[in-house]
C-alpha cells in the first residue's frame, strides 16, 4: 500500500480528515507505532508530523478530554458539563444546551464561517430525549439465537397495518423459522413506546402477516406479556411459534443500549448514508456484555465489524466532495479495551487484534485519500484514569514533515486543526505553526 500523495481526482475532497482514537494514550500509541502494530499509521507519520505529548485537561466527566481537543478548552469541564452528565430526560436537554454554549467546537466555528464539516460519532452526542437532532439511524440489529446464530437486520418498517404509535421510526426484520420439516416466516417490528431518553427501542411486535390489528403479539423487552412469550433472562425474548409440527423455540435478544443509531451531522448526511453506504454494523454493545447477554468474544467481534463499517462510511463521505472537513470518532478500540479485563489471559492478544484491525481499516481508508489535497490528523486520546497525555499524527496538505516536540495543549491542538481548515484561531497558540507547511 502506498500512502504517497495521489494525483488530484476530479471534483473536490475534504481539506481536513480528523480521526479521533479515544482510549489510546501516548505510551500505547508509541509502543504500537514502534512494534509495527500501527504499521500504516507509522508510515503516515513518516510522511508528515508526529506531535507528542498532547496535554489534555484532567477529565472529571466522561468524554471531556475529547471535547477539550475539539474546542481548545484548557481547563476542567464547566459546571454545565457535569450537570449534563448527571441529568436525564428533559433536564439533560437543558444541561446539554448550556454545556454546548459554554465552549464552541471547531465544527461550529467552521459552519459559522460557511465551511461545512461532516461529523461521524462526534465526541458528545445529545441525549436521545432531546429529539432526533442530527441523528441518522442507518440500521438497527436484533439477535436471533436458535441452534445456529443468525443476525436479523432491521430496516424501516413498511407494509404494516395497525402499528402502535412509536416515538422513533419503527424498524422491521424477518425471522425465518424451520422445525420438523415445516417453515414459517415471522415478521418483527421494534418500537419506541417510552421515549424516556434511555432505551431507543423498548417493545417488540411479532406477526406473520404484517397486520398488528389482527392480534399480533406486543411485549416489552424487559417486562413480558402473556401468550406466546415465555419469560427468559436478561433482555431476550423466548417464545414458541405455534402451528408448526414440533413448534419452534426462538430466542431474540434486543440490545437495550443506544447502539442502534449512528450520530452524524449535518442532517443532510442522513439520506446520503442510508442510500449510499448501506447497513452499518452496530458498535460493541457493552451493556449487553456487562449483563451477561453476550460473551467477550461476541462483543470483540462486534468491535471488529464496527471498525469496518466506520471505514466504509468515512470513505463514502470523503468521496462526496462538498465538505471542507470530516471529524470522525473511531471508537471500537476503546470499547474493546473496556471489556478486555473480563477476558482473562486472552485479553492482551484480543487488544492487539483490535489494534491491528483499527490500523488496517485506517490504512484501507488512506489508500483513497489524496494527501496533496487533504490533511489527515489522527488524535490519540487517553481513557479516563490513565496518565492524561495524548499525541497527534498529521500528514498531507499544509503539514510540515518531521517530529514536533510538545507538550502541546488542547488549545494548540484545536488551533492546529482549525488552521488546516482555514479558520481564524485565537492568539497565543502559535507554537503549532512549527507543524504547518506551505
Amino acid at each position: 500500500m502506498s500512502l504517497e500523495p495521489q494525483p488530484p481526482s476530479e471534483g473536490t475532497r475534504p481539506e481536513v480528515l480528523v480521526l479521533v482514537l479515544p482510549g489510546v494514550g501516548r505510551d500505547q500509541a508509541e509502543h504500537a507505532l514502534a512494534e509495527g502494530t500501527f504499521h500504516h499509521l507509522a508510515r503516515l507519520a513518516a510522511l508528515g508530523a508526529y506531535i507528542s505529548p498532547l496535554r489534555l485537561p484532567e477529565p472529571t466527566a466522561q468524554g471531556w478530554a475529547e471535547w477539550a481537543l475539539s474546542t481548545g478548552a484548557a481547563g476542567p469541564p464547566p459546571p454545565d458539563w457535569a450537570d449534563f452528565q448527571a441529568a436525564s430526560g428533559p433536564a439533560a436537554c437543558v444541561a446539554w444546551a448550556r454545556a454546548g454554549a459554554s465552549s464552541s467546537p471547531l465544527w461550529q466555528k467552521a459552519e459559522a464561517a460557511g465551511r461545512p464539516v461532516g461529523l461521524v460519532l462526534w465526541p458528545a452526542a445529545p441525549p436521545s430525549a432531546c429529539g432526533r437532532v442530527a441523528s441518522a439511524r442507518v440500521e438497527g440489529w436484533v439477535q436471533d439465537l436458535p441452534a445456529s446464530r443468525e443476525e436479523v437486520r432491521l430496516t424501516p418498517a413498511q407494509g404494516w397495518q395497525g402499528l402502535p404509535f412509536s416515538y422513533s421510526e419503527p424498524l422491521q426484520g424477518t425471522v425465518n423459522l424451520s422445525a420438523g420439516g415445516m417453515a414459517r416466516e415471522l415478521h418483527l417490528v421494534a418500537l419506541d413506546r417510552r421515549n424516556d431518553g434511555v432505551t431507543l427501542y423498548d417493545h417488540l411486535l411479532l406477526d406473520g402477516d404484517r397486520d398488528a390489528s389482527a392480534g399480533a403479539v406486543l411485549f416489552r423487552t424487559d417486562e413480558w406479556a402473556e401468550g406466546w412469550v415465555f419469560p427468559d433472562q436478561g433482555s431476550a425474548a423466548a417464545f414458541r411459534v405455534l402451528g408448526m409440527q414440533q413448534g419452534a423455540d426462538v430466542r431474540i435478544s434486543l440490545y437495550r443500549s443506544p447502539a442502534y443509531h449512528l450520530e452524524v451531522q449535518p442532517e443532510s448526511l442522513r439520506e446520503r448514508l442510508a442510500s449510499g453506504v448501506g447497513p452499518l454494523p452496530p458498535p460493541p454493545d457493552l451493556e449487553a456484555w456487562r449483563e451477561g447477554w453476550l460473551s467477550g468474544g461476541q462483543v470483540l467481534e462486534m468491535a471488529l465489524r464496527h471498525g469496518s463499517g466506520l471505514r466504509r462510511i468515512v470513505a463514502a463521505l470523503y468521496g462526496q466532495g462538498d465538505l471542507v472537513a470530516l471529524w470522525v470518532r473511531w471508537t471500537p478500540l476503546q470499547e474493546a479495551q473496556q471489556i478486555a479485563g473480563g477476558l482473562g489471559p486472552e485479553a492482551p492478544a484480543a487488544v492487539r487484534q483490535v489494534l491491528r484491525q483499527v490500523d488496517g481499516e485506517i490504512g484501507k481508508l488512506l489508500q483513497g485519500v489524496d494527501l496533496s489535497a487533504t490533511a489527515v490528523v489522527v488524535a490519540f486520546v487517553p481513557s479516563e484514569g490513565s496518565p492524561q497525555e495524548g499525541a497527534l499524527v498529521a500528514a498531507g496538505r499544509g503539514v510540515r514533515q518531521g517530529v514536533v516536540d510538545g507538550p502541546w495543549s488542547a488549545a494548540e491542538a484545536a488551533g492546529f486543526v482549525g488552521a488546516l481548515m482555514g479558520l481564524e484561531v485565537p492568539p497565543g497558540t502559535a507554537r503549532y505553526g512549527r507543524a504547518l507547511g506551505p
